[in-house]
Parts: structure tokens; C-alpha cells; sequence
């Protein structure tokens, strides 16, 4: 029976040597559909290491259409032989439910099964746990224990952990000198995490002498493997010129891949650029994208916000009123009206000012309508009130200008001037003008004309032609 046995086991073991061939392509040509054959072969003779192979093939779709239950099958047969590997894969899919529902309880479990052989990244994950309170009561210094018997077989994930700890000193005293240690352990290893890390100690002083060009080092080592954290500390680096010469270029590539993954400090930062212009062309509309995706609500984020929702809808005004003076410069109306030709000039960079004024300070425009003096003129101080000279000088010179017109001839001017402006405009620039304005130009400077059976649009030509308009 024993040479039965034995002869059994050379099969599997002899399977699982060839499959592990065809997957490295180590002496033959890689293939993964051969590696999967062949793991097969040997996991289905009780290999328990070719069975965690399997079940890795099935978990990552090597070979095999991936299949998460199906790993878990492997995996679980490779854990009741007391495979290591297998109790850590098992672990690992209950605390991310797949293949199985989540359950942090049994995953520890695993994970304590494969730490007690000494499994390093078993002994991290259950250091976690503690570290976590997931599936165990949390415990400080329990995690404290477990990444030091990882960090001690010379994980660099434990040693980065253990630097944490130390670092922040939770289950153990603080001390940061250490964690510096530990993290340069893990650095020298190519841990991103402790790359991070390390650069952050050395920016800010932390257990080392303050060292800005060796900052900069580790940011960028970590940097190039992609680490979100690194790439905005970098970026901040740039932009402040410390460790490196200034560079807003290459602070705004750099916060931006960091914000493509979701880091909110860098999704600001890089709003901010782009609102101020430094290192990418000024671009309100992806300032307020990235600062809006960042969610921050501090109070300085929110008043850049609305200060560049305030300037986004100033400078489509802004172009509005030069494509008002576009159209009225190359109309001649001289001899029709005595003044006729600067009024309707005036009247077309004035509708800029009429446009934001309602848009941004709609009760302040209502108050001052229903203010207007005997004669039917506004108040003058609705230039100040309303359109900031120093913002808008030309527009407010312009309204000045008409402000000595009736107030129905002045409403019919800008109407008119609405409507030459629908007529000519171009389709791209139309686009900008949300409907709700149409509206409210409608609602708020027809009463001014007088006729309760005007439409809005159809007899404004007519009535600039009336004589009586002028008075």
C-alpha cells in the first residue's frame, strides 16, 4: 500500500513541476491552459500546494475563465491539509467576500491558522485585524506583535506597519527614530508605503534631520510606482520649490495623477492651478471640476469656488457684450434718430451689464425696479449697487450713458438689442445663455415698454422705429 502511495505522490509532485513550468515559462514556452491542466492533474491527487496553484489560476482567470467560488473550492482543500498558503488565500477571500459572503471572523481565523506557521504575510494580515478591530477586538499591541514577527522574517510590509506604530505610537511607545528605521528597512525593499513615508520624515524632521533634497528622493521613488500619496507630496514639493527647484508644470502633472486616483488634497491643489493659471492654461470649468470632485468644504475652497462660478459667468457676459458691439458697430442709424446710432451702441454694451445684474443680484435689481423715480428713470447708483466699475468700466460708462432716456426706451433698446443678438449670434456662443435668462429679461424689462399685447420679440422692431419711443 505504502508503494502505492508513494508512487501517487511522485505523479502529483511530477505534475505540479511540469505545471509550474508552463506557468513561469521557465525552459518552455508560458502557457497558462497547460499550467491550469496540469495543476489540475496533481491538485486533484491531494497536492495541497498544486491546489492553492489552481485555485490562484481560478481567482485571477489564468488559464481558466475566472471563478471566484471555484477558488475557494482549491483554497479551502489546500487549508484542511494545513497548507499555510491556502489558510492565507482562504483568509483573504472572506475579508473581501469573494467567492464567499464577507466574514472577518473566519478570515482572521485563517489568517491566525497560517500565522502561526510563521506565514510572514499572514502574520500582517491578523496584525491588521487587530490593528482594525476586524473579525477580533481591537488590540494595539496584539498588532503590534504580529507585524514585528513579520518585520523580523523581513517583511517589508511588517516593517512598514511596525514603522506606523511606532510612528503614531499606537500598542507601543512612540518613537519615531525607529519608525524612520523601519520604514528605511521597507524603502530599501521598494515599498511604496514606506517610500511615502520615509520622504515624509525627511520633509518635515520626524526622527531625522530635516532634509528636503532627500525628500524629494523618496517621493519620487514612490512616485513611479504610482503611490497617490507620494505623487502629491512631490507635486507639493514643486510647487513650493522645496527640495527642487519650482516648477508649477510639473506640480500640476503630478497632482494630477494623483487626482486621477482620487487623492481630494491633489483634486484641490490642482483645481487651484487651474484657476490661478500656474503651470496649465487658466480653466475656470476645471477649476470648479476638480475643486467640486475634491469635496472639500473649508470656507477658502468654497469662496475660490464661488469666485470662479462668479467669474466662469462674467467672462461669457463679458463675450455676450462683445458681440453686442460686433453687431451694432456696423449699423448705421444715423438720420433716422437725431442720437439714435450711439444710443443703440450704448444700449448694446449696456445689455451686459442688465444680464448680470439680474443674474447675480436678482432681489437688489427688483428692489431698485420698483425704486425708480418719478420720471421712470433708475436710480444712477445702480452702477455701483450692482456692476463694479473697476470689473466692468465700459459697460458702466455705458449705462451711465443712458441713464437720461426714459426707462421704457431704455428697456426697448436692450430688448432690441436682445433680439439682434438671438438673430446674429453664433449657434456656439447662443449655447452659453441658459434659457432661464430669456425669461427673465422678458418678465422684468417688458412691463418697462408699456404694452401688455407685446410678444416678446415681434414688435421690438417696430417700436424702436415709433417715434413716441424717444420721448
Amino acid at each position: 500500500m505504502s508503494a502505492v502511495i508513494s508512487h501517487t505522490q511522485d505523479k502529483s509532485d511530477d505534475h505540479f513541476v511540469r505545471a509550474k513550468k508552463f506557468y513561469e515559462g521557465n525552459g518552455v514556452e508560458q502557457d497558462y491552459t497547460e499550467a491550469a491542466r496540469l495543476y489540475r492533474l496533481a491538485a486533484d491527487q491531494g497536492h495541497a500546494v498544486a491546489q492553492v496553484a489552481l485555485g490562484y489560476c481560478y481567482d485571477n482567470g489564468e488559464g481558466v475563465d475566472q471563478d471566484k467560488e471555484e477558488a475557494v473550492k482549491w483554497y479551502r482543500l489546500a487549508a484542511g491539509q494545513g497548507d499555510h498558503e491556502g489558510q492565507f488565500n482562504l483568509g483573504l477571500c472572506y475579508q473581501y467576500g469573494e467567492g464567499v459572503e464577507q466574514d472577518y471572523t473566519e478570515a482572521a481565523h485563517f489568517y491566525r491558522l497560517a500565522a502561526n506557521q510563521d506565514d510572514p504575510d499572514a502574520q500582517v494580515a491578523l496584525g491588521y485585524c487587530y490593528d482594525n478591530g476586524e473579525g477580533v477586538n481591537q488590540d494595539g499591541e496584539e498588532a503590534v506583535k504580529w507585524y514585528r514577527l513579520a518585520a523580523d522574517q523581513g517583511d517589508h510590509e511588517g516593517q512598514f506597519n511596525l514603522g506606523l506604530c511606532y510612528q503614531n505610537g499606537e500598542g507601543v511607545d512612540q518613537d519615531k527614530e525607529e519608525a524612520v528605521r523601519l520604514f528605511q528597512l521597507a524603502a530599501d525593499q521598494d515599498d511604496p508605503d514606506a517610500q511615502s513615508a520615509l520622504g515624509y520624515c525627511y520633509d518635515n524632521g520626524e526622527g531625522v534631520d530635516q532634509d528636503k533634497e532627500e525628500a524629494v528622493k523618496w517621493y519620487r521613488l514612490a512616485a513611479d510606482q504610482r503611490h497617490a500619496v507620494a505623487q502629491y507630496s512631490l507635486g507639493d514639493c514643486y510647487q513650493n520649490g522645496e527640495g527642487v527647484e519650482q516648477n508649477y508644470t510639473e506640480a500640476a502633472r503630478l497632482y494630477r495623477l494623483a487626482a486621477d486616483q482620487g487623492h481630494a488634497d491633489a483634486q484641490e491643489n490642482l483645481g487651484l492651478l487651474y484657476f490661478k493659471g500656474n503651470g496649465v492654461q487658466r480653466d475656470c470649468d476645471m477649476a470648479l471640476y476638480w475643486l467640486r470632485l475634491s469635496g472639500k468644504t473649508d470656507d477658502s475652497t468654497v469662496s475660490v469656488i464661488a469666485e470662479i462660478e462668479s467669474l466662469a459667468n462674467v467672462l461669457i457676459w463679458r463675450e455676450l457684450s462683445v458681440q453686442c458691439r460686433m453687431i451694432f458697430d456696423g449699423v448705421s442709424l444715423s438720420g433716422r434718430h437725431p442720437n439714435g446710432g450711439n444710443l443703440l451702441h450704448y444700449a448694446a454694451q449696456a445689455l451686459n451689464f442688465h444680464l448680470i445684474a439680474i443674474m447675480y443680484n436678482r432681489s437688489k435689481w427688483d428692489e431698485l425696479v420698483e425704486s425708480k423715480n418719478n420720471d421712470g428713470k433708475l436710480p444712477r447708483d445702480v452702477v455701483a449697487t450692482l456692476l463694479p466699475q473697476t470689473v466692468f468700466p465700459r459697460e458702466a460708462r455705458a449705462l451711465s450713458s443712458i441713464l437720461s432716456v426714459s426707462r421704457r426706451t431704455r428697456a426697448a433698446c436692450v430688448l432690441w438689442c436682445f433680439e439682434m443678438l438671438r438673430k446674429n449670434a453664433s449657434e456656439r456662443f447662443l449655447a452659453h445663455i441658459p434659457p432661464e435668462i430669456v425669461n427673465v429679461i422678458v418678465r422684468h424689462l417688458m412691463p418697462c415698454v408699456g404694452s401688455g399685447s407685446l410678444s416678446p420679440w415681434s414688435s421690438i422692431a417696430s417700436l424702436m422705429n415709433s417715434s413716441n419711443a424717444w420721448t
